[in-house]
């Protein structure tokens, strides 16, 4: 699921700190990341068919949230870093 932020949050966003509880309070509000999108999922086995190709090829997901595209890349052999403004979601 991709979340798009609205013009007048986007608007708001002047700071670190408020992007820290922009974030915050939406992932307290949903549930998030449960599965990779689908499209990660076909790029992967499309682009990289090469397992131990794979285990070279670092992957840094910015934005993570609850980390399932993380996940996976895991369990596909890719060694993985992901930050998020969230501490609900990385929790």
């Amino acid at each position: 699921t991709w979340y798009r932020i609205t013009t007048t949050e986007c608007d708001a966003m002047h700071t670190i700190e408020h992007l820290e509880t922009v974030w915050e309070t939406k992932h307290q509000q949903m549930v998030w990341g449960q599965y990779p999108p689908e499209p990660l999922i076909r790029w992967i086995a499309r682009t990289f068919p090469d397992f131990g190709q794979r285990q070279s090829l670092p992957a840094l997901d910015l934005g993570c949230g609850a980390g399932a595209c993380l996940w996976y890349l895991s369990e596909q052999g890719f060694p993985v870093t992901g930050v998020d403004f969230s501490r609900t979601a990385l929790h």
